[in-house]
């Protein structure tokens, strides 16, 4: 059984669902809001922080927090804050971090990002490998993280999409409650879901729109 948790843009019709599920594994989804169509993406062996993600005002790019104990690939340390076109978690940039007690990060325009916190670990300093040509880094913020807004009982996610309706998640199932609705309706059920990683496409390797 898989738990969802879910960030939507702030101006667009998009979302990253970030699944948990079986418990060494995250799986990484992006929803269409207005047309529910959902695009699976990359699967991982490790942890993401889904309360220290964000999507980009439009939709377009993905900044996330993984851990992964024992890491030893790549010249990286157990756990980085990355930035990848969603659902793929491909890194267009990487800030190494030291331990899981900060890194990630909060998009504060389309194109700029605050880090969580500057100047602690080396979250403010790219890997070599991966530069950031992408974002304008924020010098100035230090932002929170994402919460479910416990709009229902029972949820293990809730919050509001750009209509207004209450969207929350019980175990592997996606649910929206519309405006003045007496009930919920059901999105989407991920509970047949199992581990299948595959490469990311080649539109995800690099920042240009499909």
């Amino acid at each position: 059984m898989g738990k969802l948790f879910v960030i939507h843009a702030r101006e667009a019709p998009s979302a990253v669902i970030i699944r948990r599920g079986p418990s060494a594994w995250f799986h990484v989804l992006a929803w269409n809001t207005l047309t529910d169509h959902v695009e699976h993406g990359a699967w991982v062996k490790g942890r993401i922080h889904p309360e220290k993600c964000d999507l980009s005002f439009d939709g377009k790019l993905f900044v996330y927090f993984l851990h992964k104990e024992g890491n030893t690939k790549d010249n990286l340390p157990n756990s980085w804050t990355a930035l990848s076109r969603p659902p793929w978690l491909t890194a267009l940039a990487l800030w190494p971090q030291g331990d899981t007690y900060y890194g990630g990060g909060r998009f504060t325009r389309n194109r700029q990002l605050a880090l969580r916190p500057i100047g602690k670990g080396c979250g403010d300093i790219c890997h070599p490998d991966f530069p950031n040509t992408f974002v304008k880094i924020d010098q100035n913020e230090n932002p929170d993280v994402h919460y479910s807004a416990d709009l229902v009982p029972g949820a293990d996610w809730s919050g509001y999409d750009l209509q207004g309706n209450i969207i929350y998640t019980i175990a592997d199932k996606l649910l929206r409650k519309a405006t003045g609705a007496g009930s919920a309706s059901e999105i989407a059920d991920f509970s047949d879901l199992s581990p299948d990683p595959q490469p990311a496409p080649f539109w995800a390797r690099s920042f240009h729109d499909k």
